[in-house]
């Protein structure tokens, strides 16, 4: 996947629209989607875990545990910090053991500003086929995710009902 490819993705109209219509975007923190987070990184065992919405020039943080400020007073990043912009690859979970060697993200902001190093994101699709960003989790370090993969795999569909109406009839 090239960086056309990921640009045409997120700055799709109809992705767009399917993003505001779960009408999700620069709302307040709520304690179902933290509680999600809080659950995920207890988990996965990962400082991180957030909730990201990906608009078509940044990433906005429905939830966020762990983030250092001021990413987590703004609760969100310009797309160079974004890992959850590429969930769109395959529609599964993304695995990435070690970032700085990764020869997709190895240059992301992220590794420096946020110390994001491992990453497993699952996407948040719309029952459209729409990816509108990613459950996921971060450490700090090099991780092989290979004992948490199967239950989040067996899980993508549950992301889909994260609550059960997103905004307006949409189900992401």
């Amino acid at each position: 996947m090239n960086g056309s490819d990921i640009s045409s993705h997120v700055t799709d109209p109809a992705r767009l629209a399917a993003l505001r219509a779960v009408a999700l975007l620069d709302t307040p923190t709520e304690e179902a989607f933290d509680r999600l987070s809080r659950l995920a990184s207890r988990f996965a065992s990962a400082p991180v875990a957030l909730v990201t919405l990906v608009d078509s020039d940044r990433q906005f943080f429905k939830s966020c545990v762990g983030l250092p400020e001021p990413w987590l007073s703004s609760r969100q990043t310009p797309l160079s910090h974004s890992f959850c912009q590429y969930n769109r690859v395959a529609k599964q979970p993304l695995i990435i053991e070690d970032a700085r060697v990764h020869p997709l993200f190895k240059e992301n902001l992220a590794i420096r500003d946020l110390k994001v190093i491992a990453y497993l994101g699952i996407p948040l699709v719309t029952s459209d086929g729409y990816v509108l960003g990613s459950f996921c989790v971060i450490d700090h370090k090099p991780r092989h995710w290979s004992g948490h993969t199967g239950n989040w795999s067996g899980r993508r569909k549950s992301g889909r009902g994260l609550r059960s109406s997103c905004g307006k009839g949409t189900r992401c």
